[in-house]
Parts: C-alpha cells; sequence; structure tokens
C-alpha cells in the first residue's frame, strides 16, 4: 500500500507529542521513569546493531532486524499514551486520533493484505492488484 510510509510517521509524530507532553507534565512517577531509562537503554542497543550491521554488509542492512524493534512498542506506546493524558483536551483529541488510526491500519492491513495472502494471493498489494483479485474472485463465491 502506498500510505503506509505516510501512516506510519503520522502515528511516530502523534506518539512523538505525547512523550514530549510526558516529559513536560508534572506528573511523572519513577516506575514511569524505569521504563523511559529501560527503553532508551535498549534503543542504544538496537542502535549498536544496527551500525554494526550496516558495517558488516557494506551498507546493504540500513535498518535493524524487525524482531528487534518490537520490544519497544509497548512502553513508548505506554509513555505516548501518558503524555496525551497530561495534555488535558488537545492530548485527548491527539489520543483519540492516535488510537483511530492505529484501528484503520490494522483494518485496512487485515481485510486488504492479509486476507487476499492467506487466499493464495502472492501479488503485491496494490490498489489495482487488489480491484483485480476482489473482482475476479466474487464470481467464485
Amino acid at each position: 500500500m502506498t500510505y503506509s510510509k505516510f501512516t506510519l510517521n503520522l502515528i511516530l509524530a502523534a506518539i512523538a507529542v505525547g512523550f514530549i507532553g510526558w516529559c513536560l507534565s508534572n506528573r511523572n512517577r519513577p516506575a514511569t521513569w524505569i521504563v523511559v531509562g529501560f527503553g532508551a537503554t535498549y534503543a542504544l542497543a538496537l542502535a549498536y546493531t544496527t551500525t554494526v550491521s550496516y558495517l558488516f554488509t557494506n551498507g546493504a542492512a540500513l535498518e535493524p532486524s524487525p524482531w528487534y524493534s518490537q520490544v519497544l512498542v509497548g512502553p513508548v506506546l505506554c509513555c505516548g499514551f501518558l503524555g496525551f493524558s497530561g495534555m488535558g483536551r488537545l492530548g485527548r483529541y491527539v489520543a483519540t486520533g492516535t488510537s483511530a488510526l492505529f484501528g484503520f491500519v490494522l483494518i485496512v492491513t487485515y481485510l486488504f493484505k492479509l486476507i487476499p495472502y492467506y487466499g493464495g494471493v502472492e501479488t503485491k498489494a496494490t490498489f489495482r492488484s487488489l480491484e483485480a483479485i476482489f473482482t475476479s474472485h466474487t464470481s467464485e463465491c
């Protein structure tokens, strides 16, 4: 899908706004700082492993392996949404929009990527290929 990078950047920007709001709020608890500390330590280790992979592959590997960055999703989302809660009405709107965007990405990915893929379609999921897939296979249902 062509909008996936835009959607990812929008979600990351919203979480960054929430994280900044969390940093500026007065309700920071020590337990949350521990989460931030562990997350920052893991992010540094992730940067290190990415650098090592980049150097080892002579520039072929530009990003970390996908299973490494999944660990950071939970703590970053928690800190981001804690930041939204400390930003008042604006934070409520941004949190609602971020949640709606997550739901949209989940639904679109499930309907237009996973269902055709598990149905045996192995082509790239573009709008034209999806239209062809759904129009050609509807007569079989």
